[in-house]
């Protein structure tokens, strides 16, 4: 994974968590989806940036 797939997987994920308390207060199962989505990103975003630094210590 790249810089650019960390930067686009932790944008996305701050995005749909921003949208995602948009709709908590009246359509909170669209929250949740949206909710879910971001956290997926994160974690895509935590594995871009741990294979980065993986890479480049060598290993």
């Amino acid at each position: 994974m790249s810089k650019r797939e960390y930067e686009s997987n932790a944008s996305l994920a701050t995005d749909l968590a921003g949208r995602s308390l948009e709709y908590a207060g009246d359509q909170p199962e669209m929250a949740e989806g949206l909710a879910a989505a971001a956290q997926v990103h994160a974690t895509l975003a935590l594995a871009a940036a741990t294979m980065a630094a993986a890479e480049r210590d060598g290993r």
